[in-house]
């Protein structure tokens, strides 16, 4: 899963659910889109990847 560097609340969610943060993507929004983008009033600029990894399958 990708998304900005967002508050705390969201990624703690994801974390108490197994996600990782595995890379920050440093002014992704900055790079890739023509105007700012706001969430909650706060500047994206970082992108953070989340990486969830299941379980072995048992055979």
């Amino acid at each position: 899963m990708e998304g900005g560097k967002r508050r705390a609340p969201q990624l703690a969610f994801y974390q108490r659910h197994g996600f990782r943060v595995t890379a920050i993507d440093r002014d992704f929004f900055v790079n890739n889109y023509p105007e700012p983008i706001f969430d909650g009033g706060i500047q994206l600029f970082d992108m953070l990847r989340l990486t969830l990894k299941y379980p072995a399958a048992v055979a």
